[in-house]
């Protein structure tokens, strides 16, 4: 005597076939029966109100348990048998056993067909196991008279994906499909405008994506080196000249914290040596003409020269090594991220060069190797002396922090690099690279918290972060890096907002971080991809929203 039914359905499939499988149980069991349809009496007994559990998963077996006979008893515990038909399913014996072991014990039950979306064909015997194509004897066995049975299929040529899912939920509960499908799109209906109703949090989500503001130091852009600490000479204007230059043909690269300015110092130190050394004089012509990888090659030659002949001296190979990675960054990260290492090996007191490796490691995904650069740079780096690299290394072990989910640990991070940048400050209050990256620091210490649900004090981290970019926006508003910075802030404050609940301020604040995009585009200013992305983004949010009225 067969055990009571404890599954709504059994849901046989080839493993092949376990993606797909997965996403027809997820929606199987996430179905939302009409409340106007649970009760009804049916032929198949009253309708439930869902069609939960479906077994799926072989995992679900208990262990030590033989698999044929947890099979057995999973079948035996099932209503109906909804099978996963495409080839895979046709060739697999273990499927073919459990078609027939169900359709023999139980001729009485509900086999259900599914053609896959994945399928190529339809036909029976492509998609079908012989269990289900031919008629059962009375002894078990798969004997030769065809059977007809109709399928779902949710392939685009057939009923697609949402029609074939109500036809299976029909089938297992016993009401005419178009019952189900009009149902299943008033609720669909529904479930829209609850999601349009939260789309401020998500539209914020993938706008703070595009805009790279969760990732590591590199993401963000080189702005602040366009207000430099100190007087710029000639020789290093032109230097930097050449490293923005250089640096177009890589964008990704250019937005490194410190990237320009640092190019250009390596430049200036690749000049230097041009004077001595025949290879930095054809390495800096090369250069010039945007040939980096050849410039490179004559770059990595003289530092492994000076690595084999800097035996008493290591903190020369280690500075050519920094100036051939500096070269390679533009178009062979690898090589760069090579060069990187191999000078902190060499000469591992060197703060920035620790710094540049950690930053490499770190754009690769080798968390453990940056983060032990980073905390190099945090123990050995003088305050004072080495501030940018304190203040990005902070920030890149915040990072690695939150990839780690230690939220504490990064908030710790952040709140340090705050520190610093609070502390370069107060010498030259009105330098706006520091200012800029106080701002970013506030940012980070408020993601952190809206991780954590201290959502008023995330706002607040937040609102700190905007009142920079608010006036340093203000104060120059040519500065394309201020106004972005600005609608990054508008982003955040909103995507908190709409966490609250407060969908009117979150829309709010978005429509005014689309303005200031807009108000860039106008200007004729250019935008980076992801901010342009970002526009196109909200632009397409607010579509068919209307403006929220404004207070009489």
């Amino acid at each position: 005597m067969p055990e009571p039914t404890t599954y709504r359905a059994f849901l046989s499939y080839s493993h092949a076939d376990s993606a797909v499988a997965a996403r027809v149980h997820h929606r199987l069991e996430t179905f939302h029966i009409d409340k106007d349809l649970a009760g009804r009496p049916t032929p198949r007994g009253p309708v439930p109100d869902t069609l939960r559990p479906i077994f799926r998963d072989r995992a679900e077996f208990e262990p030590g348990k033989s698999l044929p006979h947890q099979t057995r008893e999973a079948l035996d515990r099932s209503e109906a048998l909804i099978l996963l038909a495409s080839p895979h399913a046709a060739a697999s014996h273990y499927v073919n056993e459990e078609v027939r072991l169900f359709r023999w014990l139980y001729p009485g039950r509900l086999v259900i067909p599914l053609i896959a979306e994945t399928s190529p064909a339809a036909t029976p015997d492509l998609v079908f196991p012989p269990a289900l194509r031919f008629d059962i004897e009375p002894t078990g066995t798969i004997g030769s008279v065809p059977t007809s049975l109709l399928a779902a299929d949710e392939r685009e040529e057939g009923d697609g994906r949402d029609l074939a899912l109500s036809k299976i939920v029909a089938a297992l509960i016993g009401v005419p499909p178009d019952d189900v499908f009009r149902r299943a799109e008033r609720e669909r209906r529904r479930v829209e405008a609850e999601r349009r109703q939260a789309r401020n949090r998500k539209i914020a989500a993938a706008v703070i994506a595009a805009l790279a503001l969760g990732g590591g130091t590199a993401t963000w852009m080189f702005f602040r080196e366009n207000t430099a600490r100190v007087e710029v000479q000639r020789e290093l204007l032109d230097a930097k000249a050449l490293a923005l230059k250089l640096l177009s043909a890589n964008p990704a690269r250019a937005q490194a914290p410190g990237e320009a300015e640092s190019l250009a110092k390596t430049i200036e130190a690749i000049a230097a040596g041009a004077t001595t050394d025949d290879r930095y004089a054809q390495a800096l012509a090369l250069l010039k003409q945007g040939k980096t990888a050849e410039a490179a090659a004559l770059l990595e030659a003289s530092a492994k020269d000076a690595e084999a002949t800097a035996v008493a001296n290591n903190k020369r190979a280690a500075a050519s090594y920094r100036q051939l990675a500096a070269i390679a960054a533009i178009a062979n990260p690898k090589k760069a991220r090579d060069a990187y290492a191999q000078a902190a090996r060499l000469d591992p007191d060197d703060v920035e060069g620790l710094f540049r490796h950690g930053d490499a490691q770190m754009d690769a995904g080798n968390l453990a190797e940056a983060e032990t650069a980073y905390r190099r740079v945090a123990a050995i780096g003088q305050p004072g002396k080495d501030d940018f690299s304190l203040y990005w290394a902070q920030l890149g072990l915040g990072d690695i922090a939150i990839a780690r989910g230690a939220l504490p640990t990064a908030r710790a991070a952040y709140d340090q690099a705050a520190t610093i940048a609070a502390r370069a400050l107060k010498p030259a209050p009105g330098n706006a690279g520091w200012r800029r990256d106080l701002s970013i620091s506030h940012n980070k210490i408020g993601d952190v918290l809206v991780a954590q649900g201290k959502l008023a004090e995330a706002l607040a981290a937040f609102r700190e972060a905007m009142a920079i970019a608010e006036s340093l926006a203000k104060a120059d508003p040519g500065n394309a890096g201020w106004r972005r910075d600005l609608a990054v802030s508008h982003i955040k404050i909103g995507a908190a907002q709409s966490q609250t609940g407060d969908e009117p301020a979150a829309e709010a604040s978005f429509r005014a971080a689309l303005g200031v995009l807009d108000g860039m585009a106008a200007a004729g200013m250019h935008l980076d991809p992801a901010a342009a992305s970002v526009r196109e983004k909200l632009a397409a949010m607010f579509v068919t929203a209307p403006a929220p009225a404004r207070p009489k």
